[in-house]
Parts: structure tokens; sequence; C-alpha cells
């Protein structure tokens, strides 16, 4: 025994009562917040396309030189669903797609020039130097194999509806991505036929693309289906269009 006295009490309120009209209702009008983070394996689509009938021989050397490799995407993302089944989403995805640049030339020729002194001169001034320009050219075959690198980072920009069921929700979203970042690394074939080196962050480098591949539109299929155990299982189907290219 401490010696001090402790009192309770319980209170009634008609609030506890469900659907009670003497209670305001602080309810929000969001339903649930979402935020997730996804990594994988992608698919990286590009087709280069000639806008005047000159460049349609370069376009095709291009295709015949670049291959798809691999490409993987990390994203995040935040999204708000209202009760009115509305959802808004947004965040940052990370992309980077590899090709291979495959060159092969069998009647490849190198010039290299060799300046030397041929002879010493003496005049009122002083001695002169004679000089010679002294040229090789090299004929053989030219193979060059390079794994090229493009890095995307984009801002997602959704709005969708999303269907509840019982053990089965669907969710549909279009919107648009805003390209924040674009950087390449790499050989590609210069309209010249030469071979040449990129790379968005040396500036003596040939400069083939923008720093930003402009505006995308977006569509996606969120099915989710939950299982008598308490899991889930969330498949996302997507497809972006570019509507500006390099």
């Amino acid at each position: 025994r401490t010696g001090l006295n402790r009192s309770s009490s319980l209170a009634f309120s008609p609030c506890m009562l469900k659907n009670s009209s003497e209670c305001y209702s602080f309810t929000p009008s969001m339903k649930r917040f979402y935020f997730d983070i996804t990594f994988g394996p992608a698919y990286h689509f590009s087709k280069l396309q000639a806008k005047h009938a000159e460049a349609e021989d370069y376009t095709e050397a291009r295709e015949n030189t670049e291959s798809y490799l691999f490409s993987f995407t990390a994203s995040a993302r935040g999204s708000v669903l209202w009760r009115n089944g509305v959802m808004l989403s947004s965040g940052l995805t990370y992309t980077q797609a590899s090709d291979k640049f495959d060159y092969y030339d069998p009647n490849a020729k190198r010039e290299t020039i060799t300046h030397v002194i041929v002879d010493t001169v003496n005049g009122p001034n002083g001695p002169i130097i004679v000089w010679d320009t002294i040229s090789v050219i090299e004929r053989g075959e030219r193979t060059i194999k390079h794994a090229n690198k493009y890095r995307f980072l984009d801002l997602p920009i959704t709005v969708g509806y999303e269907l509840e069921g019982e053990k089965f929700n669907l969710s549909v979203n279009a919107g648009i991505i805003l390209n924040l970042m674009f950087k390449q690394k790499g050989r590609i074939l210069s309209p010249d036929g030469e071979v040449v080196y990129i790379d968005s962050g040396d500036d003596a480098s040939y400069h083939a693309y923008k720093s930003n591949v402009g505006l995308s539109l977006i569509r996606e299929l969120w099915p989710c289906l939950q299982m008598e155990t308490g899991s889930s299982y969330t498949g996302r189907t997507s497809c972006q269009i570019h509507c500006q290219t390099n």
C-alpha cells in the first residue's frame, strides 16, 4: 500500500455509436498514400529516322553498327489516392541503357605525317632550319567494338483511377514524363563516316545529342491481386512514347 488514492471514470459519448448524427466527421477526403520503390531490367527501344533523303545512308550506317545490349531502371514514387478513386503520382526514375558499337572496315587507311629536319643553312641572322614532311599511308583492316551507355533521369507525373474489389485492384494511369538529364558516353559514326567519341561530360568530344530528350507520354496498367494468406502480388505494365528525340 502506498497511501495514494486512485480513481477512474467511464464517460459515454454519442460519438461512440456508429453513424451518429450528433458528431462531426473529421475524415479527410484522401483515402490512402502509396510509396513504392522499383528496380529491375528494362527494354530501351530507340530508332533513328532521317529528316531528309541525304541522311538516309548515314541512318543506315548507324543502325548497322549499333545494337541493343541491356538496360535497367530504378524509380521512387509517391501516390495519393482520394476516396473517389482518383490517384495522383510523381517521383524520380533513373534508367541506364547500353548498346554495342560494332565497326568493321576491310579497307581501312591510316596516314601518319612526320616533320623532320633535312638541312641547316647559315644565314645572315643565324642558322636556318630546313624542314621536310614525310607521309606514311598504312592500309589494312580496322575493327572496333565498344559498349555505349545512355543515362536518363526523369520526372513522371501521372493521373489515374483505381478500381477496388475484394481480392483484386486495378489501377490505370496516364501522364507525362519530364526528362531532367540525358548523359551519353561511347562511340558512334559521324555523318562523314568517321568513328567519333561521344561524352556529355567532355566538351572536346563529338556532340551528337541534346542534353535532354524533352517530353514523353506514359500509359500504365497496375493490377494487384490480394491473396487469402494476407500477401499481395502487384504487376506493372507501362508504355512510354517520346514526343521529342535527338
